[in-house]
């Protein structure tokens, strides 16, 4: 007689998922879920029962004294102990997480301190740099404008030239002198630009004039390229000279670099306006002790920025330096320094004598009384840039830094098709005549505002100084 087999307890049906490649595979079975509980015989889950009953202690008597509500309810000690215990006196499981996602216990994102200066604040304001004003940010106040101000004298003594880099200029233009006058005896050789006027840094060029005669003018078309290609054929005989070449411009100049100081090297024949400008702007930077640094920190955002290359069609470091003290004359309020060559016209007359301009400094002679103006530097920066960028006139105006003021072009042919006019303070030429499509005169507009709007927003040096 076949045995019965007692009925089993029917057993959980895990789901299985169909492979691709026909397998089946099981998933693993869910948390909480075993295979040996019963049902009941509609088909739900029979709730097992416990060991033993919990003890059931008799309710206390009702106190009517007591008061209604428990001003002290019971703590719990540990909360995050689960108080929910199941029978026989366990514990729920606890839920595992890994630790290796983080998204099941999302971390709050630390705030990004802010930054001096920060990079994006230009951006995220979303601005036109066409627009026509911009109010001013509150943070933009005294506080501000003081760390601005330190961040500018910082940059000037970091970077300005040392007495050693002078130095070796001086030593690099008698090692020249002594090779040109094989050729041409009697001549005289001058250090002329940033290195003498006090704008110069560590890594600033040598300009210098080669001057042939005191009596006439040498025609530069012709008669000056033709002295600088003999130069240069005596210059590639030198071991210490590399890159010697002739740049063909209304100033022509013999362009090299000298391997023992690695000093970038300029040199021009007779161009005596650029002795007379070294001279007018050390007697400037001699005036105010500000003028110095805020001529070169805004030089260093030009050049940052890609405006301050005059073969590139942009601006050049004296018509930056033109721009600057043209704003400290008149747009600025009190004034921080007049027109030198209107109040000391025998200090600057143009018919002085080449030789004693390069050996003076026109500042010993200036009697330094003191400028009515107290701004900072910071507050300057910024009314710099406000006045280029929402003030001048780049259409009608034409900079004059000889009149201490600006004035209309008229119909002088000289501004005859000059975005930008700057007046040459001797020859009375344009300074910034290199700025000769429309192109480059609208990139370095464009420049100035965003320099503008970026100091109303964020008044710190890194705020201008970062992008390209």
């Amino acid at each position: 007689m076949a045995s019965v087999q007692p009925a089993q307890n029917p057993r959980f049906n895990v789901h299985r998922r169909s492979q691709p490649n026909g397998s089946i595979q099981k998933n693993k079975p869910r948390r909480f879920m075993h295979n040996d509980f019963q049902l009941n015989q509609d088909g739900r889950r029979r709730q097992p029962m416990p060991a033993s009953l919990p003890q059931q202690h008799p309710k206390p008597p009702l106190n009517l004294n007591a008061p209604l509500l428990n001003a002290n309810p019971p703590q719990n000690p540990n909360p995050s102990q689960n108080t929910n215990s199941l029978p026989n006196g366990k514990q729920g499981r606890k839920r595992r997480v890994s630790e290796s996602t983080p998204g099941w216990h999302p971390v709050a994102k630390k705030k990004r301190p802010r930054s001096e200066g920060d990079a994006g604040t230009a951006r995220a304001l979303r601005f036109s740099p066409y627009s026509s004003s911009v109010q001013a940010s509150p943070r933009n106040d005294e506080r501000s404008l003081k760390r601005l101000s330190e961040q500018i004298w910082e940059d000037y003594f970091a970077t300005r030239q040392a007495p050693q880099r002078y130095a070796q200029k001086l030593q690099l233009r008698d090692y020249l002198l002594s090779i040109f006058e094989l050729a041409f005896p009697g001549c005289s050789l001058h250090i002329c630009g940033s290195t003498c006027n006090g704008l110069a840094t560590n890594e600033s060029d040598v300009d210098l004039c080669l001057l042939l005669t005191k009596t006439r003018k040498i025609d530069q078309k012709f008669e000056a390229r033709v002295i600088l290609h003999q130069l240069n054929n005596m210059l590639k005989r030198s071991a210490y000279v590399q890159r010697c070449h002739v740049i063909y411009a209304k100033v022509p100049i013999l362009k090299f670099r000298d391997c023992e100081s690695g000093c970038d090297c300029d040199i021009n024949v007779n161009n005596t306006v650029g002795i007379k400008n070294t001279h007018l702007l050390q007697g400037y930077c001699g005036y105010d002790v500000r003028i110095p640094p805020l001529i070169m920190i805004v030089k260093k955002w030009a050049k940052r920025h890609g405006i301050n290359d005059a073969s590139q069609g942009t601006l050049s470091s004296y018509s930056i330096a033109m721009m600057v003290l043209h704003y400290l004359q008149e747009p600025c309020q009190p004034p921080v320094v007049p027109s030198l060559q209107m109040a000391y016209p025998d200090i600057f007359d143009e018919a002085r004598n080449i030789l004693d301009l390069s050996l003076e400094n026109p500042s010993t002679r200036i009697p330094n009384g003191g400028s009515g103006n107290q701004e900072t530097l910071g507050e300057l920066l910024l009314g710099f840039f406000r006045y280029y960028a929402e003030q001048f006139r780049w259409e009608d105006d034409v900079i004059s830094v000889r009149q201490g003021r600006k004035y209309p072009k008229g119909t002088s042919r000289v501004w005859f098709n000059k975005f930008i006019c700057i007046e040459e303070p001797f020859d009375l030429s344009c300074v910034a005549r290199a700025v000769h499509t429309k192109e480059k005169f609208n990139a370095i507009i464009q420049r100035i505002k965003i320099a503008y709007y970026t100091l109303t927003v964020s008044p710190f040096l890194e705020s201008i100084m970062s992008g390209s």
